[in-house]
């Protein structure tokens, strides 16, 4: 009986649903999942299981809220003891940190561990959220991991880690990946380079008070058509194209929103005119339309959807390479490399007036004022700062990718040309990394050719 019992908690939970109801009454018509779910269940079993059943009616049931959080807790403690016996039988392992807001308002820290099993399997498991509310610093997150780690010797098993681009993760001096490679020397840090690449354009777009103002106006286009279907139809009626939606983690979607403006900025305008002429409109939309129409015929706010746009074109095409191409390191290196030197290539006077006087067809110059006598060149100041904040936040982020090499060793699309050629450069690197544990390079090496002499791994489109 309680097999059963325990069958359904693990359903439940499998599929993330919730186990209680409003009202878990027996004259409730509605129980909750888990005591609709054992009804059901034991409705339908062989005639032994459920006269069992109705027997322990008045006796034991074993679904009040008590047995169903022990019977939870017993599975937890289950996968734990069964993820760290895998994790102390494994060579290597990793770790891999994030942090989310709960709906206490509780910052809550979720670990989850990469290791193969003596299976050769490459599994990840996630061991569980950790309340650091408390102390969200490098430090308290440092003394956090290695209480946890410490039993699966973090000293010498620990190669790699990955966290967030916040400083507290990241920072090299005080952060946490410093801190954890001064007890683990062969955790490498690594981050996601998409993920990099939207650190890039988010501080490099929000360097100054204008460029903040304009993509908070740039996001409040998307939610103002988002948020009513009345509007979207005048938007399908005039433009034809919908607006794309913001999404807080992903500067693409700003992307999109700053491409479709610049292209449709003559009928951006058609739109909101329609929404302020049209009697049914409500307040709400009367009042957003008029003040997007007056940044639709700023002159600054033009300046800046042009400069941003032209530089969205460049790292669109790079965002998408990272996402598909990440294991190839020497190709997002060169694409790196390409895309800071056509960045480089737009800082300079004629890429300037091509913006500002696109900005100027579109709008009207503003009038100098008492402050500013020199409109021109007060914007060419503001062209060449968000052009440098952009440069230098690629060369940062980006600066140790070549650390990564080695991965390419890995790289089951490239075995077929390491038959000819082998990749020593990866190879090398790969010692350098981790010279402490590849002890025989030319074993290694060895093992290496043997994999890529195997035509059963040639062609394939994956990697391992």
């Amino acid at each position: 009986y309680m097999e059963h019992i325990i069958d359904l908690v693990l359903f439940l939970v499998k599929q993330e649903l919730a186990f209680c109801g409003h009202d878990e009454s027996s004259n409730s018509i509605n129980k909750g999942n888990f005591r609709e779910l054992v009804e059901l269940h034991f409705s339908r079993c062989s005639l032994e299981v459920k006269n069992h059943y109705k027997s322990l009616q008045n006796k034991f049931t074993g679904i009040s809220k008590i047995i169903q959080n022990e019977i939870i807790s017993c599975i937890s403690e289950y996968l734990t003891d069964h993820i760290t016996h895998e994790i102390k039988q494994s060579m290597f392992y990793s770790v891999h940190i994030d942090d989310t807001t709960d709906l206490t308002q509780k910052t809550q820290c979720s670990v989850i561990l990469r290791y193969i099993t003596n299976k050769s399997e490459l599994v990840e498991r996630f061991f569980g959220f950790y309340d650091v509310s408390e102390n969200h610093t490098a430090e308290g997150l440092f003394n956090l991991i290695t209480s946890l780690l410490l039993e699966f010797n973090i000293e010498k098993k620990l190669v790699g880690q990955c966290y967030d681009g916040a400083s507290v993760m990241a920072g090299n001096l005080n952060g946490l990946q410093a801190r954890i490679k001064e007890i683990a020397p062969n955790a490498l840090f690594t981050h996601c380079y998409a993920h990099k690449l939207n650190l890039v354009l988010q501080h490099g777009c929000n360097s100054n008070k204008t460029c903040r103002i304009f993509f908070a106006n740039i996001i409040g286009i998307s939610a103002f058509f988002h948020n009513s279907t009345s509007r979207t139809n005048v938007v399908d009626s005039i433009i034809g194209k919908r607006i794309p939606q913001f999404v807080q983690t992903r500067w693409a979607s700003r992307s999109k929103i700053v491409h479709l403006l610049v292209k449709e900025w003559i009928n951006f305008k058609a739109v909101f005119g329609a929404i302020i002429n049209d009697p049914k409109s409500s307040a709400d939309s009367i009042c957003g339309s008029v003040g997007h129409l007056k940044n639709l015929k700023s002159f600054e706010f033009a300046f800046l959807a042009h400069i941003f746009s032209d530089i969205f074109l460049i790292t669109d095409n790079l965002f998408n390479t990272l996402q598909n191409k990440s294991f190839d390191i020497e190709y997002c290196l060169r694409k790196i490399s390409i895309v800071c030197d056509l960045i480089k290539n737009k800082r300079n006077e004629t890429e300037f007036l091509k913006i500002y006087n696109n900005a100027v067809t579109l709008t009207k110059l503003p009038k100098p004022s008492r402050n500013n006598t020199n409109i021109k060149s007060s914007y060419r100041i503001l062209f060449y700062e968000i052009i440098d904040n952009i440069l230098m936040q690629l060369s940062v982020r980006f600066k140790d990718t070549d650390r990564l090499i080695f991965l390419q060793l890995a790289d089951v699309t490239k075995f077929k040309d390491y038959c000819g050629i082998f990749p020593t450069c990866a190879l090398n690197n790969l010692i350098k990394t981790y010279s402490n544990i590849f002890h025989n390079v030319d074993k290694l090496k060895v093992g290496l050719e043997m994999l890529y002499n195997n035509v059963n791994y040639h062609n394939l489109p994956h990697m391992i």
